[in-house]
């Protein structure tokens, strides 16, 4: 074991919202404090099948966002998967106690725009 807490959320709307998303926490205790090392979140917009799958590791900087569809049987082509990656800007590691309720955390990279992808109607 590495010292390490995770926490799964689920988001389902079964009316008002196409979205649907699955998120996971992970914190290590560092410094006195919970420390937010990891973030992970799959979304599905259900009427356009797109998927957004992020994966934010803020201990080595690093993220990635793979666009996809579960409406193709492509995969890493023009109409399949496409992988995104780029650098998290520096700053000290969130606490337990900054992300306060965890449905509600909204990372920059979660947003399209980060990435220069756009989504489609």
């Amino acid at each position: 074991m590495d010292g390490s807490i995770k926490i799964y959320l689920g988001f389902w709307a079964n009316a008002g919202s196409w979205y649907t998303s699955s998120a996971s926490f992970t914190f290590r205790y560092r410094d006195s404090a919970f420390r937010l090392v990891a973030y992970s979140n799959y979304t599905t917009k259900r009427n356009t099948g797109e998927t957004w799958d992020l994966k934010l590791d803020y201990v080595s900087r690093k993220a990635e966002m793979t666009v996809s569809s579960f409406l193709s049987d492509e995969g890493d082509d023009e109409d399949g998967d496409k992988t995104y990656a780029k650098s998290i800007p520096g700053a000290p590691l969130m606490t337990f106690d900054d992300i306060s309720f965890g449905a509600v955390f909204y990372p920059p990279q979660l947003d399209l725009s980060w990435w220069g992808i756009e989504e489609t109607e």
